[in-house]
């Protein structure tokens, strides 16, 4: 396997290609997990070691299911080959009318997930109403070559502690982080979620993506407003709800943010 490594505006993005078979499958040792059915979940991030650097802190407790599973056991490789495909095509612009900020989708080779699927659910996310364009100045766009601003990259446990570790974070094989450039979402907390989500891991899916997406766009952690009020989406709520209601969202229904107090 060969690998290209494309500098864009000051990032390098490095794309597989299969000269002679497919990419190589993930390795190492691997978690299995009995699947049940559900729904959807999310992820917030923890201490930054470097300015632009976030990571999630760990669960409190592991769910012990693969949500939407049919049956029968699903291992999740711990580590990968390190090499990502970048999903083909493009979105269409969605959000306000300020500046447009790019992106691309890569999942790492040899986890068993279609990078087109994947950037579906990221497209899906970051054009809901609910999400960062909702403050009508930012828009997101989906590229899948040239230059971009930012790249979601779905990897395993042991690449995203590769990577975050650049930059002096230790997400312990468990969680996902926002370093420089690239939003790195961990498989494990993809398929599994957290305990407060583990029967709606779509959601928990958004908040991974907002939450660490709002790290890249300057957003700092936040607290709960007070009992029986939604989390910001900024808040650590894999360290607790503290009074507060899941959410997963930057703005509720009628545009209105849904923020807390500063949390150093």
């Amino acid at each position: 396997m060969a690998a290209v490594v494309l500098l864009v505006g000051g990032l390098a993005v490095k794309e597989s290609t299969s000269a002679s078979g497919p990419p190589a499958a993930a390795s190492g040792p691997v978690t299995t997990v009995e699947p049940r059915p559900s729904v959807g979940a999310s992820s917030p991030a923890g201490p930054s070691a470097t300015p632009g650097a976030t990571a999630e802190d760990e669960p409190e407790d592991e769910p012990d299911a693969v949500p939407g599973g049919s049956g029968s056991p699903v291992s999740i490789p711990d580590s990968g080959p390190g090499t990502f495909t970048t999903a083909g095509g493009g979105g269409d612009r969605v959000g306000g009318s300020g500046r447009t900020l790019t992106y691309v989708v890569q999942v790492e080779d040899g986890i068993g997930l279609p990078a087109r699927d994947v950037a579906g659910e990221v497209e899906r996310i970051l054009a809901d109403e609910r999400g960062w364009t909702a403050d009508g100045e930012a828009g997101f766009r989906r590229v899948s070559g040239g230059a971009s601003d930012f790249r979601v990259r779905l990897a395993t446990a042991g690449t995203v502690d590769d990577i975050c570790g650049q930059y002096g974070l230790d997400t312990g094989g468990e969680v996902n982080c926002n370093v420089g450039q690239d939003v790195m979402v961990n498989l494990k907390r993809w398929l599994l979620a957290t305990p407060y989500y583990a029967d709606d891991v779509t959601s928990y899916r958004a908040l991974i993506v907002n939450h660490e997406v709002g790290h890249f766009l300057g957003h700092g952690h936040e607290g709960c407003p007070g009992p029986g009020r939604p989390a910001p989406v900024m808040m650590q709520q894999i360290k607790g709800l503290h009074g507060c209601t899941t959410n997963v969202w930057p703005y509720d229904e009628e545009g209105t943010r849904i923020s807390g107090p500063a949390v150093a």
